[in-house]
């Protein structure tokens, strides 16, 4: 569970500044009762539950929820925090896997999670 801390951090920090932001909460209401498996391989599973009042995370749910998926290694979910964007050769060469969810949903996912700020996160864990 080595992003664990990472992306709870992330999850709060939204969870705080979301009511202030109408984006933020266009996209809540948008999603409302949905959810995002992101299942990390050698790592563990990340679901995170969207409401229209938050962002709740649970890691390796005795049930995954059968709603938007997205699956890749760790090593690449890494390269994701570390340079923000999903890399075209992983897409094209099947490393990274989805089902139910579109590219814009990916990027209105991000703004959900704050993966922007993921970095900002990771590099004070590591100092």
């Amino acid at each position: 569970m080595a992003f664990q801390s990472i992306l709870e951090n992330a999850v709060k920090k939204f969870n705080d500044r979301f009511k202030v932001k109408p984006e933020f909460q266009k996209i809540l209401q948008k999603y409302d009762g949905r959810s995002v498996t992101l299942n990390i391989k050698g790592d563990t599973i990340y679901v995170f539950y969207l409401s229209s009042s938050g962002v709740t995370l649970k890691t390796s749910p005795k049930e995954d929820p059968e709603d938007m998926y997205v699956e890749m290694d760790k090593d690449i979910f890494g390269r994701f925090l570390e340079e923000r964007r999903l890399n075209v050769q992983d897409l094209l060469r099947g490393r990274i896997k989805w089902k139910n969810i579109s590219l814009k949903q990916v990027k209105e996912i991000k703004k959900i999670l704050g993966i922007s700020s993921l970095k900002d996160l990771k590099d004070k864990k590591l100092a």
